[in-house]
């Protein structure tokens, strides 16, 4: 029988756990008062009663990340023999569940300002952003089991269904307007301009391997990818592809360019239900970068069927054909996979969501809230909550600590503080304040920090 080679999965493993040391976005952030960055979770929040400028490419950096199926130190773990450790893929399997997501994003605000003209608040955004999600089985990890349980003297098949990946880096305008409506209700969009950069989509990645009572191994699959990452592609003498080799072509023209466009909006709503009780509601990153610059389609289907290995003449003879024999092997899985590629645009989403918040004023200096946050990967729903508290001294200090609810990790300790000298702002604010002094068991890592220039 087969037996995969583990080192294989591992080197996939130690990738996916390396891409989440960089999750969505940060759900504490709107909880930190008198932050102008805060209104990117609600675009109807008021920032400030007067205006306000965010510091050049210092205004807000963030980079989140997540893994919700592992963290690291669920994959290296002691080994029972002094010091050393050892991979322990068999405890990650009963760490992780059926379907678990990465998430990643990275936003650089590069310019940012805003006022406040009667009733209204307008503001200007300038962003670069960066956003990727895939998600995963519990299947992927079964098949360092191999193709056969010896005890049970039966096959074990593997179905490696409905993975997915996607990638968008972009560059958003963002024009913003809140009204107020009466004391109790204001509205609030964004409208922004897209100028994408570069994108990878998955449109299936299906994989299934099935062994039947003879011991005969079949896999069959599809896969579909769209990229317009700059590359050489070669073909072979039927004119499938053969090779693709990918280029550093990026220059900084291609993140001002007009060539990929598209159009986002934000929806918020805010209301205030008594003196003390305000509520909100907003859709985010609602909208579409249609790529029509280089956009290359790289699709394969195919079955392949493994009978075993012939050693008899190796037995008898003393030349060694293994190499050979395996060469061939690798043929007949190229030629059971040929890949084709096509080319046209595509249009993307900008992998919105949907968000509810509440915040009740016990005193004018301390305020609890509560958030929840909804989004989809790959038709997945992928809900998280947060709580927190809040507390203001005068205008010079904010500061806020959250607790939130995560896939797979329910306990994230978050927290912010924001500190005013005069129209001078820094500020800083992670939901996994407990992640920074344990990176090794985080599965969930972000944080936001920024300087901006206020006058009320």
């Amino acid at each position: 029988m087969i037996s995969y080679r583990n080192y294989i999965f591992l080197i996939v493993i130690l990738i996916a756990s390396s891409i989440s040391r960089l999750e969505a976005q940060d759900n504490t952030n709107i909880f930190l008062r008198g932050v102008p960055q805060r209104t990117i979770m609600n675009p109807a929040l008021k920032p400030t009663s007067g205006w306000y400028i965010a510091f050049p490419a210092l205004g807000g950096v963030q980079i989140n990340g997540s893994n919700s199926g592992f963290s690291w130190n669920d994959i290296i773990r002691p080994s029972g023999k002094g010091d050393s450790l050892m991979v322990d893929l068999d405890y990650v399997s009963t760490q992780i569940q059926d379907n678990n997501f990465f998430t990643t994003e990275a936003t650089l605000q590069l310019l940012g300002f805003g006022f406040e003209r009667g009733r209204s608040f307008f503001s200007l955004d300038i962003n670069h952003k960066l956003k990727a999600r895939a998600n995963y089985p519990k299947a992927l990890f079964d098949l360092r089991l191999g193709n056969w349980n010896y005890n049970g003297d039966m096959p074990i098949n593997h179905d490696l269904s409905d993975m997915y990946v996607k990638g968008i880096d972009y560059t958003e305008i963002a024009l913003g307007w809140s009204y107020e409506i009466n004391e109790k209700v204001r509205i609030g969009t964004r409208i922004k301009a897209l100028l994408g950069v570069a994108m990878v989509e998955s449109e299936s990645i299906d994989m299934q391997f099935i062994t039947s009572q003879n011991s005969l191994l079949s896999l069959s699959g599809n896969a579909s990818i769209r990229t317009n990452l700059p590359m050489d592609i070669y073909y072979d003498e039927d004119g499938y592809v053969k090779d693709v080799d990918f280029t550093n072509e990026f220059g900084a023209e291609d993140f001002l360019a007009t060539d990929n466009l598209g159009f986002g909006i934000d929806f918020g709503g805010s209301f205030q239900i008594t003196d003390k009780l305000h509520v909100g509601a907003s859709l985010i990153d609602i909208g579409s970068i249609t790529f029509s610059t280089d956009v290359t389609e790289f699709s394969t289907t195919g079955t392949y069927s493994y009978l075993g290995a012939d050693v008899s003449d190796e037995i008898a003879s003393d030349d060694d054909d293994s190499d050979d024999y395996w060469d061939e092997v690798e043929e007949e899985f190229k030629d059971a996979f040929k890949v084709t590629d096509s080319e046209g645009d595509y249009t993307t989403n900008l992998m919105g969501s949907f968000i509810l918040n509440a915040d009740y004023q016990v005193k004018d200096w301390w305020s609890i809230g509560l958030l929840s946050r909804n989004y989809n990967i790959n038709e997945f729903f992928v809900p998280e909550v947060s709580i927190a508290t809040g507390f203001t001294h005068k205008k010079w200090l904010s500061s806020v600590l959250s607790y939130s609810m995560k896939k797979n990790a329910p306990a994230n300790i978050g927290f912010g503080l924001a500190f005013n000298a005069g129209p001078f702002q820094i500020y800083g604010v992670t939901d996994n304040f407990d992640a920074l002094f344990n990176l090794e068991s985080a599965k969930y890592i972000n944080g936001r920090i920024g300087v901006n220039l206020i006058f009320d």
